[in-house]
């Protein structure tokens, strides 16, 4: 992952939080439905897009200590390729 691509998530996931507790307390507040609603949606919408990035994350670091390679010399190639994508072979230290 790119450092644009981690901030621009970072920054997704900070300003989805901080509209949708703003939302949820207006609408706790002020007992409005919708915006009780819509804060509830804006802070699940974080936490599902984060296990995501985690996930992500995890995949990107086992493959960088070979385990994209390891699987595919004791399965298959395919095997690791759905594993873990096209790029399942350790980075060059170019």
């Amino acid at each position: 992952m790119t450092h644009s691509e981690n901030r621009t998530l970072k920054l997704f996931l900070w300003g989805c939080s901080a509209l949708g507790a703003l939302s949820l307390t207006i609408g706790f507040g002020l007992e409005i439905a919708t915006a009780s609603a819509l804060g509830s949606m804006m802070l699940v919408l974080p936490v599902l897009v984060g296990f995501l990035w985690f996930a992500q994350a995890c995949a990107d670091s086992l493959r960088e200590n070979g385990l994209g390679e390891g699987t595919a010399q004791l399965y298959d190639e395919a095997y690791a390729k759905r594993l873990f994508g096209e790029n399942y072979k350790r980075p060059s230290d170019d």
